[in-house]
């Protein structure tokens, strides 16, 4: 690397480590219920740490593995990748990065996959199942203030509509997904729709319908907040029952803290990739990966009420793993 490019780097990391902290600063003391304050475009990670610092999770790893987590050294996959296919682990980050040590996931099944990648590129970075990353971090609201806005809530049917990313397509009908969930929207006294933080601010239409439906918008933050984590717990806890259109990692979530589900698929699709022509054949293979198991949650958490099994214990354990 070239005395220039070391000084650009060194800038974009400076630059943007202090836009992480002035955001996280900012966005600290700020709950779900207020998603148009957590929205925030122009929240930066530090310049070539992103992966890591996705939804504050490497917090949660800390705690679960019972170690520090070290940035140099250490590498997360940010959520759980439904492929087993060896050359989906660079999709989710920056796995091959010569110097790293340790790399943490969440379950066995997609650990081995992460080994067979990491022994095919020859390199020799430990990988360690953690399970479930929500239960390694704590609410972001006092169990007393929660059970207070629970009561102010009652009985909860929580929404977790399929949200897209910047980088890749989707087919959204959410007329579809709230026409299902106002078939029992009767038996509750409260409807929460959690929002992901990008379709806030592209998808403001959509926002404003779930409000005209009568629903509650709540959010989790911004990926990049180290907070994220701790809002989604909340949101999660408050709720009797989750509604999933997209199997995704909230579903591990949400049976991990004991809240039945209920798939209730309505022709959404988040089209995966990244926009690299060039791992086009491994996007293509994690999207039949996603479309099957779509199928398999229908099966599994298609039928209400909904129930916790021990068929869908296993398939949460199978993927999420368990701590």
């Amino acid at each position: 690397m070239s005395q220039k490019c070391l000084l650009s780097t060194i800038c974009k990391l400076i630059t943007s480590s202090f836009n992480y902290l002035y955001h996280t600063i900012k966005c600290r003391k700020i709950d779900y219920f207020h998603y148009d304050k957590l929205a925030l475009p122009n929240y930066q990670a530090p310049e070539g740490f992103k992966s890591v610092f996705l939804y504050g999770q490497y917090k949660a790893v800390a705690k679960l593995s019972g170690r520090r987590f070290n940035f140099l050294t250490d590498y997360l996959e940010h959520g759980v990748c439904f492929s087993d296919n060896p050359e989906s682990a660079p999709l989710m980050g920056y796995i091959s990065r010569r110097g790293l040590k340790r790399v943490y996931t969440m379950g066995e099944r997609r650990a081995d996959v992460l080994r067979r990648y990491l022994n095919n590129n020859n390199l020799t970075a430990d990988v360690a199942s953690v399970g479930p990353y929500i239960t390694g971090v704590p609410h972001f609201y006092s169990l007393e203030k929660l059970q207070a806005l629970k009561n102010s809530l009652g009985r909860t049917l929580l929404i977790f509509p399929t949200h897209s990313i910047e980088k890749s397509a989707i087919n959204r009908n959410v007329v579809m997904l709230c026409d299902e969930v106002d078939k029992i929207r009767a038996e509750y006294d409260t409807i929460l729709c959690c929002v992901y933080w990008w379709d806030i601010i592209s998808a403001k239409d959509e926002v404003n319908y779930y409000q005209e439906r009568g629903y509650k918008v709540v959010t989790a933050g911004h990926r990049n907040d180290p907070k994220f984590l701790r809002r989604l717990k909340d949101i999660i806890w408050l709720s009797d029952i989750v509604v999933l259109d997209n199997i995704g990692t909230n579903l591990g979530y949400a049976i991990t803290m004991n809240k039945p589900i209920f798939f209730a698929p309505s022709g959404n699709k988040l089209y995966c990739g990244n926009g690299d022509e060039s791992q086009l054949s491994v996007q293509e293979d994690l999207q039949q990966s996603v479309d099957n198991l779509n199928d398999r949650c229908a099966e599994l958490f298609g039928h209400y009420p909904p129930m916790i099994t021990k068929l869908q214990l296993d398939f949460v354990e199978e993927y999420w793993g368990s701590n």
